[in-house]
């Protein structure tokens, strides 16, 4: 009983503090609804995690180079590493 009135008296002061946070509008959803509608009219035709397997390919293919200089960089910071 003490547990459960120490614990409500924090929990009443966490609503205090978040209600003085102005409430964040709805977002309108309405577009995912036909976003969806397309998704599945493409995996009518292509799998799609073989197409987001392919998406990821061409982009870590892409961007190689940057991901390579990223690492070179890493590897240079090291201490008696040429």
């Amino acid at each position: 009983m003490i547990t459960e009135a120490v614990l409500g008296v924090i929990f009443a002061i966490i609503r205090g503090v978040a209600g003085l946070f102005p409430q964040f509008p709805l977002i309108d959803t309405s577009g995912l609804s036909e976003l969806f509608n397309v998704l599945g009219m493409i995996d009518m035709f292509v799998d799609l995690s073989v197409l987001s397997t392919c998406l990821v390919a061409m982009f870590v293919i892409m961007n190689a180079e940057i991901i390579w200089k990223a690492v070179m960089w890493v590897v240079r910071k090291i201490p008696g590493v040429n």
